[in-house]
């Protein structure tokens, strides 16, 4: 239980992966308490691995990365966090020129193998892909959530509603945010890894 009150260093521009800068002191932190990262890098032991995924394999000449996601895993709206939203997550960065559409850029296909598994063939060979899943672009959103607030794909993603009420499938959830104020970010109950140490953030 408990909640924990922090200082960032600066105002991310808002929650919204494709938007905000996902640096550590540009909204990373919080976003990544709401999505959670497909993968995520291990310090000690110098690797990255899964997180939200359940696995992510190479082929021999790293042009070709398996994910593999967790079964039965939902966003807090209590839709799917499949390979479709997957897939959606990532090309939105490309759609809306985030400030990493360069790196998403690397993916030449996307294939949803089946509700659990995407493949991505690469422009050339990246033994380093992961690194792109551990960042804003492994930061993925809810398709419905979006799809429901943003209908118009020519709208910019920073005048959309969903960039200041996001949903993911992270171990939190947003209660408010109040630009320029502060931003309470809650215990999402139906969080996939269990219950949530804390109350919020």
């Amino acid at each position: 239980g408990g909640v924990i009150t922090m200082g960032t260093y600066s105002e991310p521009s808002g929650l919204d992966p494709v938007v905000a800068q996902g640096g550590g002191t540009s909204g990373n932190s919080e976003m990544a308490a709401i999505y959670g990262t497909l993968m995520r890098y291990d310090a000690e032991s110098q690797t990255y691995e899964p997180y939200m995924a359940e696995s992510l394999e190479p082929n021999d000449d790293y042009t070709e990365w398996t994910l593999k996601l967790r079964p039965g895993v939902t966003f807090s709206d209590g839709t799917p966090y499949d390979a479709e939203a997957v897939v959606f997550g990532l090309k939105r960065h490309i759609q809306h020129g985030s400030s990493v559409a360069s790196l998403v850029a690397n993916i030449a296909e996307y294939e949803v193998v089946d509700e659990t598994t995407v493949k991505f063939t690469l422009q050339s060979s990246w033994p380093n892909f992961p690194y792109i899943l551990s960042n804003s672009p492994g930061m993925i959103p809810s398709m419905a959530a979006i799809q429901a607030a943003c209908p118009d794909p020519a709208v910019p993603a920073r005048d959309c509603s969903f960039n200041l009420n996001p949903v993911g499938a992270g171990p939190f959830v947003l209660g408010s945010f109040t630009p320029k104020d502060s931003i309470v970010l809650e215990r999402n109950e139906t969080y996939w890894d269990g219950p949530v140490p804390l109350d919020g953030l």
